[in-house]
């Protein structure tokens, strides 16, 4: 989904350390990067990052993370990003299908439903299938090979709620499991298949060596913590 980010908060989920060292990190979580409290980043989702350090600084120079669209940007602007020492998280949807994306054709139409009224081209995916996940799984991949440290699955349940109900008041119940619809599926999307599908596919993303964030569906912290090293709130 792309969109414009009005505010984008990052939480980091830490475990308490009196020994705030990149070391004592790597002690309690392992070699995954994730990032930490306070670090400032930039998220860019419609537009590609300029990275070319011969067209001078990347900016904002603060910014330690970049949030930034899988497909969009390519391994070369990736490896940019991290020599001049940004982390980065590589964008992309995981419960929505886009007629954009180089591999859209291999949704089956079945695995389709309920389109988002806002941005034309993009239906929620039922993500309790075998294939979607498949999908989402290569995805994950062409992360890990692009070099991408962390991946940001978008469209894993509400969205842009308050927002709609400003904007759209006639569409803003339509999301992945928040109401009635579940997505638009003749068995309607769950609470419970997000914070599987999530669980799972950060299963997968660890085994590459990556860290994988919430995007929005903040109730579902509670229960998606211990896989989650971050989360993006869109408000």
């Amino acid at each position: 989904m792309l969109q414009l980010i009005l505010v984008a908060l990052l939480f980091a989920f830490l475990v308490r350390s009196n020994d705030d060292s990149a070391e004592a990190e790597d002690a309690l979580f392992g070699r995954i990067w994730r990032p930490r409290v306070g670090q400032d980043f930039q998220i860019v989702l419609s537009a590609t990052i300029d990275a070319d350090r011969r067209h001078g600084p990347i900016v904002p120079q603060y910014a330690q993370i970049f949030d930034v669209d899988l497909f969009d940007n390519t391994a070369e602007t990736i490896r940019q990003l991290k020599w001049a020492g940004k982390k980065v998280i590589c964008y992309f949807s995981a419960g929505t299908s886009e007629t954009w994306r180089p591999d859209f054709k291999q949704f089956k139409d079945t695995d389709q439903a309920a389109p988002l009224p806002m941005w034309p081209g993009e239906r929620w995916l039922d993500i309790r299938s075998r294939d979607v996940m498949r999908i989402m799984r290569a995805r994950v991949r062409y992360a890990s090979r692009k070099g991408c440290d962390a991946v940001d699955p978008d469209n894993m349940g509400k969205i842009f709620q308050l927002r709609w109900q400003v904007l759209e008041p006639d569409t803003c119940a339509i999301d992945g499991y928040g109401n009635e619809k579940g997505g638009g599926f003749k068995k309607p999307l769950s609470q419970l298949d997000s914070i599987v599908f999530l669980r799972r596919l950060a299963r997968y993303t660890h085994l590459y060596g990556m860290s994988i964030g919430l995007k929005n569906a903040q109730e579902i912290i509670p229960y998606v913590i211990q896989d989650v090293s971050f989360a993006v709130n869109e408000v």
